[in-house]
């Protein structure tokens, strides 16, 4: 019954969401936390909060509730990143591709956890409020969902990782064709 009840909750805070109607999303998202037995749940009305967030202007909060939500899935980022963390980011992708092609990615398997996928989620959905108040943290969030998604498995979440990689790749790097390759692994 519970699970249903937080369902319930979840469903009423995206209708108030949607019809822009925030007073109804904030006491339907206060229901469904209180509901929530796992940070996946969580995790699952946080994204809805992100998009009203989004939606609001208010992206500085956006970012923090999915700064929190995304620690409590076991991914950390600092607030306000510095150029070092994104090279250490970019480091850790190439090396986590190990020379791969983009074209092999596509052999990945499928992601079934949803946790990852909950993760996944909302980093895609901060990463345009990250753009806004934190630019450097919009290119770890895409980073990280090129590892998450080599780590445990593709999901269509992982199209929005692979268009930003080879955005990095193409314009920083020079790595014109590398990057048009994860662009096209994208569509």
């Amino acid at each position: 019954a519970q699970r249903s009840d937080l369902e319930l909750q979840i469903d009423r805070a995206e209708c108030a969401y949607l019809g822009t109607d925030f007073d109804a999303l904030d006491a339907a998202a206060d229901a469904a936390h209180a509901l929530a037995a796992t940070p996946t749940d969580r995790a699952r009305i946080d994204e809805v909060m992100v998009r009203a967030y989004n939606h609001r202007g208010e992206h500085a909060r956006a970012v923090q509730v999915a700064l929190s939500s995304l620690s409590a899935l076991g991914y950390d980022f600092a607030p306000s990143p510095s150029p070092v963390h994104v090279i250490s980011g970019l480091t850790l992708t190439r090396w986590r591709l190990r020379g791969r092609r983009p074209e092999e990615l596509d052999a990945l398997p499928r992601l079934t956890d949803p946790a990852q996928a909950a993760a996944l989620r909302l980093m895609m959905t901060v990463s345009a409020s990250a753009f806004f108040v934190a630019p450097t943290l919009f290119p770890l969030l895409a980073l990280k969902v090129v590892q998450v998604t080599l780590a445990h498995g593709r999901s269509p979440i992982a199209a929005f990782g692979y268009a930003a990689y080879g955005l990095l790749l193409a314009v920083h790097f020079g790595q014109l064709d590398l990057g048009f390759g994860f662009g096209e692994l994208a569509r």
